[in-house]
């Protein structure tokens, strides 16, 4: 009698996973492994629980995205990475063959391969990302020399741009604002993120740290679609990229606790 199951009662078919998450298996073109599915599904849950997710980003990107089995084509994983984890909307689009690894990057060649997320503020509905409460972040992984080029930036204007390490060795963002930073770095690598809270301001965050704060007086949202690893539609950058997104300001612990969960997934796959 032991084993005999109460009338009514509902049978459990494997584990429950978060809606967003099950969103997200249902958008792509083979089923994770269960491994996979539930590293994606802690991600999630993580980043709903401290890092408001669903109310704060207009887009996540994990880049550094697979299957996590040997039998899926190469094609599915670059598919996964290419999805935006938030909603089915400015999913990424590859233009001029960046290069792609499973479980580690896309990368451009700072000659004409990016990744456009189709991301327009002034047109998107409902976009998180506004003059006064804005962020951008990116996670790059192979060290560049100091340059120009920007990990993320508006393909019109220069009031959108992410440089984790411009020339001078300075991190350097413009976030409705100028091109601003003072901020001496020795490496691009890692997650940088420029974050704007108020009218005023902009903060400079490095692996989960405040490192900065920038007076920068907000200017009016630029009218142009965002690109990973290009700006103002002719400036490309040669980095790998494992992580990437945009929207609201998170705030440094929003920030934080997005790098201690993006890295706890990002060590499972070996991407770090």
């Amino acid at each position: 009698m032991g084993n005999l199951m109460l009338r009514g009662q509902p049978r459990q078919h494997g584990p429950v996973y978060d809606p967003y998450a099950a969103a997200l298996f249902a958008r792509l073109p083979a089923t994770p492994s269960a491994l996979r599915r539930k590293l994606v599904n802690d991600l999630i849950v993580n980043l709903r629980d401290h890092a408001a997710f669903e109310t704060k980003l207009d887009a996540l990107y994990l880049l550094a995205m697979g299957m996590d089995d040997p039998g899926y084509a190469t094609a599915n994983d670059a598919f996964a990475a290419r999805r935006n984890w938030v909603q089915d909307a400015f999913n990424l689009t590859a233009v001029g063959s960046p290069a792609f690894v499973t479980d580690r990057y896309y990368a451009g060649d700072g000659v004409g391969a990016y990744l456009a997320t189709g991301f327009n503020p002034t047109t998107a509905p409902t976009p998180k990302f506004i003059r006064d409460s804005a962020c951008i972040f990116t996670w790059e992984r192979s060290a560049l020399a100091a340059a120009t080029t920007s990990s993320l930036g508006a393909s019109a204007g220069n009031r959108v741009s992410l440089v984790p390490r411009s020339t001078g060795d300075i991190f350097r963002s413009a976030l409705n604002a100028a091109l601003a930073g003072t901020l001496t770095v020795v490496s691009n690598v890692g997650l940088s993120a420029a974050d704007r809270p108020n009218s005023t301001d902009v903060l400079h965050i490095k692996d989960g740290v405040l490192v900065e704060t920038v007076a920068a007086a907000s200017e009016a949202v630029v009218s142009g679609d965002f690109d990973l690893m290009r700006r103002n539609g002719t400036v490309y950058r040669a980095s790998s990229m494992a992580v990437a997104g945009f929207g609201a300001s998170l705030g440094t612990a929003g920030h934080a606790a997005l790098r201690s969960a993006l890295n706890t997934y990002l060590n499972a796959v070996g991407a770090v």
